[in-house]
């Protein structure tokens, strides 16, 4: 019980991350205001990571292939529900933001961004492909500013659908699906390498191993893909 309400936790909170996309451009409309102003920060790493190398994705979207017990491949489109950043927005769209989904019991939006804290998320990506296939790659809650800065890097996947909350700061978690109906968690550490992100476009690549849950004999699958998404939803984009 404990697994599902976790389960329903997480898909909720991407659910509601896809919403707010799609409100902020809304509210945003079609003006096209120039590039975002905030400079790319160095290139950081986690555990070690290798130089970042430029993806095989071409034209924009997302490409995914499984290998193992089981294989799969689809390609996701670049479009609103691929990716989102608190980098990709202004102060004003970053405050529509909390006043729509901000916790305003733990410290005003101010406060927050201030401190260098995450008013939406610095770092959400989805490759959907169109039989209920799915990888959804998210730093952690807990990243700020300092420690996932605007810029290329490489970082690790330490986390899955069912984990706790033992993620360093700027660690990430994954969620991923073949199907509406098998469970997948984890298998490992993986890897994310953000090749270039800069005030319009973010492309890379990522890498990790699956096994499947709550069942006798679990499949285990590895998971490579790469991505290149553009900046929609602001005015800056």
């Amino acid at each position: 019980m404990a697994s599902e309400r976790k389960a329903d936790d997480v898909l909720r909170r991407m659910a509601a991350v896809l919403l707010g996309v799609a409100m902020v451009a809304g509210a945003c409309g079609d003006d096209d205001g120039g590039l975002v102003s905030t400079t790319a920060g160095p290139v950081t790493t986690a555990g070690g990571g290798t130089t970042a190398t430029t993806p095989s994705t071409v034209g924009g979207g997302c490409t995914v292939e499984v290998t193992g017990d089981a294989t799969a491949t689809w390609t996701g489109p670049n479009d609103l529900s691929a990716f989102t950043s608190d980098y990709w927005y202004t102060e004003d769209e970053l405050e529509q933001q909390f006043g729509m989904f901000g916790d305003p019991t733990e410290g005003t939006f101010d406060e927050t961004l201030a401190a260098g804290g995450q008013i939406f998320t610095f770092f959400l990506f989805n490759c959907s492909g169109p039989n209920g296939e799915l990888v959804n790659l998210t730093v952690s809650a807990d990243a700020t500013r300092a420690d996932f800065p605007f810029g290329p890097g490489t970082y690790a996947i330490t986390g899955g659908m069912f984990s706790g909350d033992e993620m360093g700061a700027d660690e990430f978690s994954m969620l991923f699906a073949m199907n509406d109906t098998d469970v997948w968690g984890l298998d490992g550490a993986g890897t994310v390498t953000i090749a270039e992100w800069n005030g319009s476009r973010l492309a890379g690549s990522f890498t990790f191993n699956a096994r499947e849950s709550f069942v006798d004999t679990p499949r285990h699958l590895a998971v490579t893909g790469s991505f290149e998404v553009t900046c929609q939803a602001s005015v800056q984009c």
